[in-house]
């Protein structure tokens, strides 16, 4: 029936009926007013979920520039550089005792060459020791003591040939440990010739760029922090904008109301009062369409704010998110980060520390022994020296006796010449090993005192550092990677969160529908138009009652337009404290 039948035509009871028109309207009212409850409840609960996803992953965040600053990566840190002045230290160690070893090489070719002219010698006192006895038997008739000296002369033979016997053993240990040594730090050369000083650079690098790491985690959380706070301050102001919800669903309601009463009203009147019934159902029904029609308004452009604002946060928060799981990925990327490096090369210093553990154990064998040989040498030195002066004593003695015997003692003063030489030729001989020796010795002892560092029995504690530094950045990556999990897993969460409320938003404006064409029904039921309505004619208890609803100054807004204000119903409006209870009900 439309609004124009209606005015030539007194209602009918029948349009009174709690089953007519206005019953229907308000039903149709009431559906999708319980839908956006619903629905505006469900789009909150997804924003403030999103809240506490953006607090996890923010906390994530937070805590990766903290472990980059915690005390286990400051330990690893520390160990770090003192395993690099360690291998910097092997290093140089390595270098000096190879050069160190390169020259002993000389010095034991010019001992063996000295020790040649030695053994000569020793056969040459054999050979005056026979040629002494056969002198001796010459004039033994004439000299008795001659006996004694060829005597003599024998034990100083056999005595030169044993001394320098032990010399020769002494020295080719010296050779062969010298060999010994001299392989060793051969081998190690060739394996890591240039390994440690790689590795020390390396090192170096790897610190650096963790402490760019630590620099730019620092900083990118600082900042990550500050976009994802005013990123939680917009999703605070789009959980503020889902009042609208209920707003709107207060406001319909009131509309409902509204209709009830007059329904309620219609009933209890008389046909003779049909007059100020046209009045008061037309205003009553004028002023719920506008009533409506302002509300519809609100929504429409609250929801098409909402949905626009979602939308960017959506689109934001993104954006955010995955440029911090990005820089997470970059930061723990296997093998493209200095942390992964640094365990990586960590792991090839500890097989480093492990070999140079027993190339040194060879080494201290080698190194030793040529101490100990060297040391022998010189004891036999000082035996060959006293049996060169026993040498010298006796081609004085058979001087001696060489001028009492006259021309008898000819052959004597050959022997004794002979044992001047062979005196001479010792000194020389020894002379010469004692210099190379005393050159090895210094040697020995200059590599002695480099070697006071202990390296090679501290390799297992490196070895342990180490280790206990690869586990300690094992565990920054591993804490690392849980946090970037965090990112990784949670942010998508968060983000889905805003575009499911986006979708719902952008969904709720289909529902309102049935509320337009509610209001062109309420404006059919009107008998008279807005102009033709009488004050006089209108029940004012019903408008007071109606006034008595609203808890909006939007509402009392549209009632004043048409009707006035009803001050005495104001104080049964509910008061600002109660209309914000209401609204923490409906969000919390």
């Amino acid at each position: 029936m439309t609004a124009a039948s209606l005015a030539s035509a007194p209602v009918q009871r029948a349009d009174l009926d709690e089953s007519g028109p206005l019953a229907a309207i308000i039903g149709q009212l009431a559906s999708p007013r319980a839908e956006i409850e619903r629905t505006f409840l469900d789009m909150g609960a997804r924003l403030v979920d999103c809240i506490a996803l953006l607090n996890e992953t923010s906390a994530a965040y937070e805590r990766m520039p903290v472990e980059m600053e915690g005390p286990d990566i400051d330990r690893a840190s520390q160990l770090l550089a003192t395993i690099r002045g360690k291998v910097e230290e092997m290093a140089d160690a390595s270098s000096y005792e190879q050069a160190t070893i390169e020259r002993l090489a000389p010095l034991a070719a010019r001992v063996a060459t000295s020790l040649a002219d030695l053994r000569s010698a020793t056969r040459a006192v054999r050979f005056i020791a026979v040629n002494a006895r056969i002198a001796a038997a010459y004039v033994q008739a004439q000299q008795e003591d001659m006996a004694a000296f060829t005597k003599d002369m024998m034990g100083l033979s056999r005595q030169v040939e044993e001394v320098v016997a032990a010399f020769i053993k002494a020295y080719e240990e010296f050779a062969a440990n010298l060999a010994g040594a001299r392989s060793a730090s051969a081998a190690f050369a060739a394996r890591h010739g240039s390994t440690m000083a790689e590795i020390s650079g390396r090192l170096i690098h790897h610190l650096t760029i963790t402490e760019e790491h630590r620099n730019h985690a620092r900083a990118g959380a600082a900042e990550h922090g500050q976009v994802t706070d005013k990123i939680r301050s917009r999703i605070g102001a789009a959980v503020g904008a889902l009042q609208i919800g209920d707003i709107t669903r207060q406001r319909v309601e009131h509309i409902e109301q509204a209709l009830q009463f007059l329904v309620d009203w219609e009933r209890n009147q008389l046909p003779e009062t049909d007059r100020s019934h046209d009045h008061t159902r037309s205003a009553v029904c004028h002023l719920q369409s506008a009533q409506l029609d302002e509300t519809l308004k609100e929504f429409d452009q609250q929801i098409v704010d909402l949905a626009q604002s979602l939308q960017t946060l959506a689109a934001d928060a993104n954006a955010v998110l995955r440029a911090g799981h990005r820089e997470a990925e970059a930061l723990l990327s296997a093998g493209g980060t200095a942390l992964n490096a640094l365990i990586d090369d960590l792991g090839e210093i500890g097989l480093l520390f492990a070999d140079f553990g027993k190339t040194r154990a060879r080494m201290e064998l080698a190194l030793n022994g040529l101490a100990h040989s060297a040391s022998v040498m010189v004891k036999h030195l000082g035996a060959i020296d006293a049996i060169e002066r026993e040498i010298r004593m006796l081609s004085l003695n058979t001087t001696i006796h060489c001028g009492r015997l006259g021309e008898d003692g000819s052959g004597l003063r050959t022997i004794a010449h002979d044992l001047r030489e062979l005196a001479q030729r010792t000194v020389t001989a020894t002379g010469a090993i004692k210099i190379a020796l005393d050159v090895a010795d210094g040697l020995a002892k200059d590599m002695s005192d480099s070697r006071s560092l202990d390296l090679g029995s501290r390799t297992a504690t490196l070895e342990n550092d180490a280790r206990t530094a690869s586990d300690l950045f094992g565990t920054v990556v591993s804490r690392l990677r849980d946090h970037a999990g965090i990112i990784a897993t949670v942010g998508p969460r968060a983000v889905d969160q805003l575009e499911a409320a986006v979708e719902a938003v952008s969904g709720r404006r289909d529902f309102v529908e049935d509320w337009r064409d509610a209001c062109v029904e309420i404006v059919s039921l009107t008998c008279l138009d807005q102009d033709g309505l009488q004050t006089c004619q209108i029940d004012a208890d019903i408008l007071s009652n109606i006034f008595a609803l609203y808890t909006m100054d939007s509402e009392r807004q549209v009632h004043g337009r048409l009707f006035g204000t009803f001050p005495s119903a104001m104080a049964a409006t509910d008061s600002p404290s109660h209309v914000q209870e209401a609204i923490e009900d409906f969000f919390f």
